[in-house]
C-alpha cells in the first residue's frame, strides 16, 4: 500500500543540519506515528512521503519554507536566571523552546 492522505504512517527519522549536526531523531526502536494530511509534520516531509511504500528510505533536503520557516531573531528573548529552577545548570548560549 502506498502512503496517501489520511493514513496512519509510522517511520524512523534523523534530522541533521547541512553541517551534519544531528538536531532531532525518532527514539531508537520508537518510530514516529502520524496521520498524513493532518499537519503533524513539516510540509516538505509529508509531500516527499506521499506515494512511498513500506521499506522505502529517503534522504531529503528542505528549504526553510518547506520546514519550520526562516529564523526570526525578533522571537528570541533573554530570560532572567530566576525563571529557571535553582538547581538547573545553565551554560552560556543554551537555547530552550517553549
Amino acid at each position: 500500500m502506498n502512503i496517501a492522505d489520511k493514513l496512519y504512517v509510522a517511520f524512523d527519522y534523523k534530522l541533521t543540519l547541512d553541517s551534519g549536526e544531528k538536531v532531532d531523531s525518532s527514539s531508537e526502536g520508537q518510530p514516529l506515528g502520524i496521520i498524513t494530511g493532518s499537519g503533524q509534520i513539516i510540509p516538505g516531509l509529508e509531500k516527499a512521503m506521499m506515494g512511498r511504500t513500506v521499506g522505502d528510505s529517503l534522504k531529503i533536503n528542505f528549504e526553510p519554507e518547506e520546514a519550520y520557516g526562516q529564523v526570526n531573531p525578533e522571537l528570541y528573548q533573554d530570560v532572567p536566571r530566576n525563571q529557571f529552577p535553582g538547581d538547573m545548570e545553565l551554560q552560556p548560549g543554551m537555547t530552550f523552546q517553549a
